[in-house]
């Protein structure tokens, strides 16, 4: 999991455990037969299963590789959106489209049925809703003539394939175009190379970028071919630089959506067993397992905190993520 890279244990310990009691030595109750600390295999497996939890929620993709291409074929109503030539990703975001392909139930040519669709017809509308545009620039090429269109959009448009199949690559990762060099020891690193990226339009401050094994965070782009980066590298790197260009909003919800059962955890082997606590409404009932009791009312605190700023993130990033209506067009 690319997200993971960067949420390690020791980063949210850091971050999001600050201040937190994660051992019983430091509660005063240690001792050699009872030394008991968080482990970062808990946070693992919590952190693991908050990357599925907002993935699924929000149909993001937070587990791949920049170059890992997708092939999925989708029965029309798979798609959000009512006109097939203006779709939406159901996995987003979408960062690049390398073949679409429709399939025309009588209109059978190929082995499997599909015909590939030019390359330029295909545009990325929004890389965060995943909108996909197809828009023929002229009319339909020799190997797909026979396809039930015209010469443009007067007829093409008005019909519906029985199913689409595009391969795409999605995700928050990507590779600068060029060699990005940094020497051991500096803080500075630059890129080169026929058609390499103008780093002022490519990249933004605050972001994160791979150089081999490290990753560091973008802290100036003073031209276009140079950036800083806080601390310096370790062991120097020439080479693909990938940009981990994750919305810190997700990384907040995956942490906090972590930190909710850690808390858990920590409050159950520090203070003992955690007590439920009942809340009902409507005369609907609802049950959580908090850390309720007398010595923990802080944990139980920062649980409920943990919960409300999760629920608020997901608000605010399903908002951001929310599938784009086409029909409203």
């Amino acid at each position: 999991m690319s997200i993971m890279q960067i949420l390690t244990p020791a980063y949210f310990r850091e971050v999001y455990l600050q201040g937190v009691r994660t051992s019983l030595a430091a509660c005063g109750l240690g001792g050699s037969a009872n030394a008991w600390s968080l482990p970062d295999s808990v946070i693992m497996h919590h952190l693991t299963s908050a990357v599925s939890y907002v993935a699924t929620t929000l149909d993001i993709d937070l587990q791949s590789h920049p170059n890992r291409q997708f092939t999925r074929k989708y029965d029309q109503m798979d798609w959000h959106g009512e006109r097939w030539y203006l779709k939406t990703s159901p996995v987003r975001p979408v960062k690049r489209v390398y073949k679409l392909e429709i399939q025309h139930g009588p209109f059978v040519v190929a082995t499997d049925g599909f015909v590939e669709l030019p390359l330029d017809w295909v545009q990325i509308g929004s890389e965060i809703q995943g909108s996909i545009f197809v828009t023929p620039y002229s009319g339909a090429p020799a190997s797909i003539a026979h396809l039930p269109w015209g010469t443009g959009m007067d007829t093409w448009y008005r019909w519906m394939p029985l199913f689409m199949r595009v391969t795409q690559s999605t995700g928050f990762e990507f590779e600068l175009v060029g060699t990005v060099t940094a020497t051991e020891g500096s803080a500075t690193a630059t890129i080169s190379g026929t058609g390499a990226d103008n780093l002022q339009n490519t990249l933004r401050f605050g972001q994160r970028v791979k150089l081999g094994s490290q990753i560091v965070m973008v802290t100036d782009i003073p031209t276009s071919s140079t950036f800083t980066f806080d601390g310096v590298h370790n062991a120097g790197f020439s080479g693909t630089a990938v940009v981990m260009d994750y919305d810190p909003m997700v990384l907040d919800v995956v942490a906090y959506q972590a930190l909710i059962p850690i808390l858990e955890t920590i409050a159950a082997r520090l203070f003992g067993p955690v007590m439920s606590k009942s809340t009902s409404a409507d005369s609907m009932s609802q049950s959580k397992s908090y850390a309720v009791t007398p010595q923990t009312s802080a944990m139980y605190s920062m649980q409920s905190r943990a919960t409300e700023r999760r629920d608020e993130l997901m608000v605010a990033l399903a908002a951001r993520y929310a599938s784009f209506n086409m029909a409203s067009w």
